[in-house]
């Protein structure tokens, strides 16, 4: 079984460092943040193997650009993979009761 190639970009990098600060900082729990945080790179790390097993992202025009997703907790990863090179983007990491279309206005 082949093993995809994982980039992240500099938003879903920034997007963790937000998770890990609100959850550490805000809601005052540095234990509760730090297990979130390595749930999360944990499923992005076993995107290596199927990641196309993920769900799609239903609304257009992300669905025709393949973006795809998958829930960690109360968190989205959403990510693009390119079939071609067998790699694939992690574009953003969000709470998962966000309105996604709405982050995605400036990915076009």
């Amino acid at each position: 079984m082949t093993q995809w190639y994982i980039t992240i970009a500099e938003q879903a990098e920034r997007d963790l460092r937000n998770i890990y600060e609100y959850i550490a900082y805000t809601l005052l729990e540095p234990e509760t943040a730090k297990k979130q945080t390595a749930r999360i790179k944990q499923a992005i790390n076993g995107l290596d193997t199927l990641p196309l097993r993920c769900a799609a992202y239903e609304s257009e025009p992300w669905h025709s650009m393949g973006l795809c997703k998958i829930l960690v907790d109360n968190y989205c990863v959403v990510f693009m993979p390119d079939t071609k090179s067998e790699s694939l983007a992690v574009v953003r990491i969000i709470y998962a009761g966000r309105s996604v279309d709405n982050l995605f206005s400036n990915f076009e």
